[in-house]
């Protein structure tokens, strides 16, 4: 139930019950019901973390990149444009990490799927009775649904993790594969209800990577083909929307500045550069009047809480240096994935590999990569240490299989 709670919470549901249309839910001032809540939670999985999961000190001091994100986010208040700010919220970043650090370390990968599974569900369900039911308030007036939200592209890359979990239990929960199919079929109408594009256009690549796992499977040939063919089909594609711009948008239903996200890149990376190596502190950019980013609010006309792009948000708080670590952290636990898929006879067994893939296509237009109390980084954890395989309880592999995992890395 704890955990259940963190991850629905994690996704930003039920804030469309607390905010008004037009109100910036991720302003300086924050909401103190949510801190509180958030606080006793970080509490809870410290005491549960040592209660349930002795010795995780040891295995998250074996993971050197993901310690160094936490403590440059940390460091990063000797710089920051708004020192308070980034202390709280860069505790709030370790209390996410060591969320996702709980679920790898106290739960196999099968159980961790239900967890998430069971999530779905409530949020599923609840987005149904709060739009029939008119409840909650959206922060933009766009034609779609929001669920229990306060956006539709939320409830959209909600639903497309939803049926990305449902589709890796039903081939491996066979006796209650009727719940699971109808899982999934509800959360593919939410997609289309929801009218997000980009979750949209997330989900018909996803089901294109997803078979690309069995592939994988097949041995290190067949894995440097598949990479090698699906770069080149990629880089064509990348080339052939650059040069066709204007049909491309136009057949999402977009505008050719990305309805102005491009402007918002623009202006993200000329404010980045100045201050190229080690950005404006953790969470110091995005707050309006008086910070960072008040000349492009009053450019664009438009309070943007965030720069829609991943590894620019990364470089706008901490700099080259920041992104150069969790990419750097991104490869290797990629190649963990990868390594997981070859050696791991388990169907689920694919769903590192395709939760990194959705985390990477969702934050080319979003900005959750190392947003604190988000479920993007408590399952970046999880996926990061189960796959590892250091965690006897937590990967789900034979000891066999795991001794081969280690000797591999």
């Amino acid at each position: 139930m704890f955990v259940v709670f963190a991850l629905l919470l994690s996704t930003g549901a039920f804030m469309n019950l607390m905010i008004t249309p037009g109100e910036n839910v991720d302003d300086a001032a924050g909401m103190v019901v949510m801190q509180v809540l958030w606080a006793l939670i970080d509490v809870a999985t410290v005491i549960l973390l040592f209660r349930h999961c002795k010795g995780f000190a040891k295995v998250l001091l074996k993971e050197p990149l993901l310690i160094a994100l936490v403590g440059l986010a940390l460091t990063s208040v000797f710089w920051s444009d708004a020192p308070e700010l980034t202390v709280r919220r860069s505790v709030a970043l370790l209390g996410t990490v060591l969320i996702g650090a709980y679920l790898a370390l106290r739960f196999p990968l099968r159980q961790q799927l239900r967890l998430i599974g069971t999530m779905c569900w409530i949020v599923i369900v609840l987005s149904i009775i709060f739009n029939l039911l008119g409840l909650g308030a959206a922060v933009d007036q766009e034609v779609g649904w929001i669920g229990v939200f306060v956006q539709k592209n939320q409830l959209g890359a909600t639903m497309v993790l939803s049926a990305l979990v449902f589709l890796c239990l039903l081939k491996t929960e066979l006796e209650k594969s009727f719940f699971t199919a109808v899982g999934l079929t509800l959360s593919t109408v939410l997609i289309w209800l929801s009218h997000s594009m980009t979750a949209a256009i997330v989900f018909v690549l996803c089901l294109l990577i997803i078979p690309l796992s069995s592939i994988l499977r097949r041995g290190i040939g067949w894995a440097v083909t598949t990479i090698l063919v699906t770069g080149a089909l990629g880089t064509s594609a990348v080339l052939w929307v650059m040069a066709n711009l204007d049909m491309a948008t136009q057949a999402v239903g977009k505008d050719v500045t990305l309805t102005g996200r491009l402007q918002l890149w623009v202006m993200s990376i000329a404010m980045a550069l100045r201050k190229p190596w080690f950005g404006y502190g953790y969470n110091a950019f995005w707050l309006g009047p008086g910070s960072p980013s008040a000349h492009i609010w009053k450019v664009l006309h438009w309070q943007v809480p965030h720069a829609h792009n991943g590894f620019l948000e990364i470089w706008l708080e901490l700099g080259l240096a920041g992104v150069t670590v969790f990419l750097c952290g991104y490869l290797v636990y990629l190649a963990r994935a990868l390594r997981w898929l070859r050696i791991s006879p388990e169907l689920f067994a694919s769903w590192p590999f395709i939760f990194l893939a959705f985390l990477f296509l969702t934050n080319l237009t979003q900005s959750s990569f190392i947003s604190r109390n988000t479920i993007s980084l408590i399952l970046y954890v999880a996926v990061a240490l189960t796959a590892s395989g250091r965690s006897p309880m937590g990967t789900g592999l034979s000891v066999s299989d795991r001794t081969l995992l280690f000797e591999e890395q």
